[in-house]
């Protein structure tokens, strides 16, 4: 049984996971917008075609992390890291040695499925696993740290296909992704503390026993049924959540639809990714203080201002501004939703439902990415999708409502909105 609690490997751990979701998300999801344009032209295709390899890749991150703790579990984390490492590598720096959309798609795959093995589900499983206390705080400094990658990095890759063209541009694309992944990748640690006779951050032994076995024995039975009211809430909030998110991956074409140029319009990734920083490095500790339901809440009429914005004042200065903003939908996919996954199903039940909402994720931000593109393409104007997603907002608030309502916490053991 493990003994002692040493809080340094912890953070050290937390590093190494910060810089491998930065690999996945940072820089497959939030920085693949700047490619769009350039490489559709060069092609010939419309943006929404070019696109729809970012929807493949999407929806194999989804169905991968679907048995990705599976995998994990039977051959070990390093391992399955590893494979997913190289996967992520061959579909994006291959991309560069292609003009046929076929074989875009199936490097959209291959990314897809390597993505999936080092993305949003490892890294909650890992940090549960090494943080009792203050896990809103380590989830949000690791989804954070993925924003200042995307930030720091879209400008860059807007510049390489500037000077060096597109195909350069994913050969940068896919050595950012091995090099972040390294440290996870290199660094001594296992998937639980348990196993280095460690025990979770701020664990206590004797606390969390009694907790535990008070809420095991106190949950009624027949409140199963309706439990499920609450996972199914959760995953339409998930799908339509990631339509939002996936817009991200547009705003530079935003920017250039508006008269911006391709530099310049990468800036507005930039923004969006220093939105994403600050609003994920807020949410984690407004979640510990006030709940993740508030949070999400506030985090969501944060994006619904940004969405306005865009729709009412479409240019330069007023949308880099709205970008930012617009960041605030990130920090409710990475930080909020394991967080209201934990607090509606519990920890235990969160380990199998959460990779199921991410799945549902996934699916939202592919079709999120394809129909965006077509919308532009047969209208010539973003403002209606942007439309669109101020609906889906007042939706998620609904449906927000009645998670809770059906919840494992409401049903099984009454408390107020706070977690």
């Amino acid at each position: 049984m493990a003994q002692k609690e040493q809080s340094t490997k912890h953070w050290s751990v937390l590093v190494c996971v910060s810089f491998m979701f930065a690999a996945s998300a940072g820089i497959i999801n939030n920085v693949i917008g700047v490619f769009y344009t350039p490489v559709s032209e060069s092609l010939g295709v419309l943006r929404g075609t070019f696109a729809l390899h970012s929807t493949i890749t999407m929806v194999l991150v989804g169905v991968i992390s679907l048995i990705t703790p599976k995998l994990i579990h039977r051959f070990g984390w390093k391992l399955i890291l590893t494979i997913g490492v190289i996967f992520a590598f061959i579909g994006t720096a291959g991309m560069a040695f292609t003009d046929e959309l076929l074989v875009f798609y199936l490097l959209g795959a291959i990314r897809g499925i390597g993505a999936g093995l080092f993305g949003l589900v490892p890294m909650a499983m890992l940090i549960n696993n090494w943080f009792h206390m203050k896990n809103g705080l380590a989830i949000s400094l690791a989804s954070a740290f993925s924003g200042l990658i995307g930030m720091i990095f879209a400008p860059i890759m807007a510049s390489v296909i500037a000077y060096f063209g597109w195909q350069n541009g994913f050969i940068a694309m896919g050595t950012a992704i091995v090099l972040l992944a390294l440290p996870a990748i290199i660094y001594p640690y296992s998937l639980l503390p348990q196993q280095e006779n460690l025990v979770p951050y701020g664990y206590e032994m004797n606390v969390t026993i009694k907790s535990s076995k008070t809420k095991e024995t106190s949950r009624p039975s027949s409140n199963s049924k309706s439990i499920y009211i609450s996972f199914f809430a959760m995953i339409i909030f998930s799908v339509l959540h990631t339509n939002i998110l996936g817009m991200n991956q547009h705003l530079s074409s935003y920017g250039e639809s508006i008269g911006m140029s391709l530099q310049f319009s990468g800036y507005m990734l930039s923004a969006v990714m220093l939105g994403n920083i600050l609003f994920k490095l807020v949410i984690g500790p407004m979640s510990d203080r006030v709940g993740a339901i508030k949070s999400t809440i506030i985090m969501n009429t944060v994006n619904v201002i940004s969405l306005i914005i865009l729709i009412a004042w479409p240019s330069a200065v007023p949308s880099i501004a709205a970008a930012f903003l617009f960041g605030s939908v990130f920090c409710v996919g990475s930080v909020a939703l394991p967080l209201l996954s934990n607090q509606f199903f519990g920890k235990n039940l969160s380990e199998r439902v959460f990779p199921i909402l991410t799945f549902t994720s996934s699916i939202g931000a592919a079709f999120s990415n394809t129909m965006v593109g077509y919308i532009f393409d047969f209208t010539g104007s973003y403002q209606t999708a942007f439309l669109i997603a101020v609906v889906f907002q007042a939706i998620n608030l609904v449906l927000l409502f009645v998670a809770y309502r059906f919840s494992v916490q409401k049903l099984g053991h009454p408390q107020s909105l706070r977690s």
